[in-house]
């Protein structure tokens, strides 16, 4: 599934930004290299925490995947956000 998302966004690499930079867009942007810190915390991070709350975890089995692709979703809509942004101020 990741590997799927990762090539959808590959095909946007090197191609002409359109849309404008609204307020969520201007958001995402601001939370940029935050929102791929926490997805690589979390999916390296997770191991660990397991290890000292199996109960948890396993009780909660569906938060983990939600929880990464959500992560891995809003990640690539930051670093869009960021790119919009960047062209908005290229272009003034």
């Amino acid at each position: 599934m990741i590997g799927i998302i990762g090539g959808v966004v590959g095909t946007r690499i090197n191609a002409p930004l359109k849309k404008q930079p609204g307020p969520v867009w201007r958001m995402l942007a601001n939370a940029w290299p935050w929102t791929i810190v926490v997805f690589f915390v979390w999916l390296f991070g997770q191991f660990a925490i397991g290890y000292f709350f199996n109960e948890f975890l396993m009780e909660n089995a569906v938060l983990i995947p939600v929880l990464i692709l959500g992560l891995l979703v809003v990640s690539i809509l930051a670093g869009y956000g960021h790119d919009v942004q960047k062209n908005e101020r290229a272009e003034a």
